[in-house]
């Protein structure tokens, strides 16, 4: 009896299964469709996710520091200390950091009619003129579409030709997202012009009464505007030392205060960012029109500022003009002041980083060792005969007692010892003196700094 009603049983079961009366999804006809929507969907979802943009962020890396070997002459009072230059960068110079985000906006077919088409690019120095357009009109959000090489436009070099401090941007295809991060400065001198200073920091305010009580001194005691520039250019390199840390920005709209002029100004430490920031704020308060430029060399990147004198633009490098080594006092140098291309022979860099074309030559109203005769500022000059500039430069010691200056030795390339042996062979008027010579060329020019005692 019992085996017949398990018969009976394991029937029906086997009849429900083959009619699809028992499941209420309808049996295995409705099983394999709704496996098969499924197996859609999955496979949709991947599709989706391997075409979801990526958010990244990026900054220029700059990372620059200084090394001094010095030497000394025990006999005839003399000392040396050469200036050695190098750069090791923390890291790879294109850096790109990227997180997924996981929603795209949505646009309607309306409001994709009505809107403007995107500009369309097709250089680095399209996408440059754009974003630095936009930064001009205050436009920090903004897209553009590129049909140039994509591999040549990645964060880092947007960042590098827009001189911001953070960008982010979306890659979708040809189209690009950028929002832009500006350095502290630009909003310094922003509020600054406007009187309006409710959208900065604590930090911002403080040194912006710093910048502003450093024009004011500077105002002061300067007689003509390449005077109120050279002293801007000198309270700030004498104020500040240059720190080599890291240039990771784990916060963007918040970086490390010595890639800015909060460092500069307040903490008076900064590397290459931080002294092109201080001098951008400085100038620009002063009334200057200024700008900011990235150049490499062998070793890395570097930035720098420019500068719009009498309708041109040149390059002032605070950074490298600050590279002496004292320990009592500030020793200047001024080999990258107020320069045309003819003087930057140590710097590459491509079209794509000039948005404000430099002069190819220097002029002598404002490059600092080669001033008209007569000129106010005068005291600087730049010589072919390396005698005449040693006797020039005692002459100037015990008739005026300047005792730091400096020279440049034209089209020449030479060493301490050859300007040391000239000043031993110059008219000392019986008078016993020392010196220390700084020297450092560009591999053509060599540009010397003496201090007398």
């Amino acid at each position: 009896m019992k085996k017949i009603i398990f018969s009976l049983v394991a029937f029906l079961l086997l009849s429900t299964l083959l009619t699809g009366c028992l499941l209420p999804l309808g049996g295995f006809a409705v099983l394999k469709d709704e496996l098969d929507e499924w197996r859609d969907d999955l496979s949709r979802g991947e599709e989706s996710k391997r075409s979801e943009p990526y958010y990244d962020y990026s900054y220029p890396d700059y990372s620059y520091h200084f090394e001094y070997s010095q030497f000394f002459e025990n006999s005839e009072y003399i000392e040396y200390s050469e200036y050695i230059e190098s750069s090791e960068p923390s890291f790879e110079i294109s850096d790109d950091y990227s997180e997924p985000i996981y929603s795209v906006p949505e646009i309607s077919e309306e409001e994709s009619e009505s809107a403007e088409p995107m500009v369309e690019l097709y250089t680095l120095a399209e996408v440059r003129d754009y974003i630095n357009g936009k930064k001009e009109d205050d436009i920090f959000d903004f897209e553009f579409l590129y049909y140039g090489d994509k591999s040549k436009l990645d964060g880092a070099t947007i960042a590098r030709i827009s001189a911001s401090c953070v960008i982010f941007h979306n890659v979708i295809g040809n189209r690009y997202e950028v929002t832009l991060v500006e350095y502290p400065g630009d909003r310094i001198v922003d509020a600054y012009k406007s009187g309006d200073q409710s959208q900065l920091s604590a930090s911002e305010k403080r040194a912006l009464g710093v910048a502003v009580a450093m024009v004011n001194r500077a105002r002061a005691k300067a007689d003509s505007d390449i005077e109120l520039e050279i002293l801007l250019h000198d309270m700030l390199a004498q104020s500040v030392e240059y720190y080599d840390g890291t240039t990771d920005v784990p916060n963007a709209y918040d970086p490390p205060r010595h890639l800015t002029a909060i460092g500069a100004l307040l903490d008076g430490k900064a590397n290459c960012q931080g002294y092109t920031d201080g001098f951008y704020t400085l100038a620009s308060i002063a009334g200057f029109e200024v700008g900011r430029m990235t150049v490499y060399n062998s070793e890395g990147w570097h930035i720098l500022n420019t500068i719009k004198l009498d309708g041109k633009w040149y390059g002032v490098d605070v950074t490298f003009n600050d590279c002496m080594a004292d320990g009592s006092e500030y020793i200047p140098s001024y080999r990258l002041f107020n320069v045309g291309k003819d003087r930057m022979l140590e710097y590459n860099w491509g079209e794509e980083m000039e948005y404000y074309p430099l002069e190819s030559q220097c002029d002598k109203n404002y490059f600092y060792y080669m001033p008209l005769n007569g000129s106010e500022y005068g005291y600087q000059r730049a010589y072919t005969d390396i005698d005449e500039m040693a006797q020039d430069m005692v002459d100037r010691w015990l008739d005026e007692g300047i005792s730091i200056q400096c020279a440049m030795y034209i089209n020449s390339v030479a060493d301490w010892s050859k300007l040391s042996r000239a000043i031993e062979q110059s008219d000392y008027r019986n008078a016993q003196i020392a010196w220390t010579i700084w020297t450092y060329t560009n591999g053509r020019d060599t540009f010397f700094t003496i201090k007398f005692s």
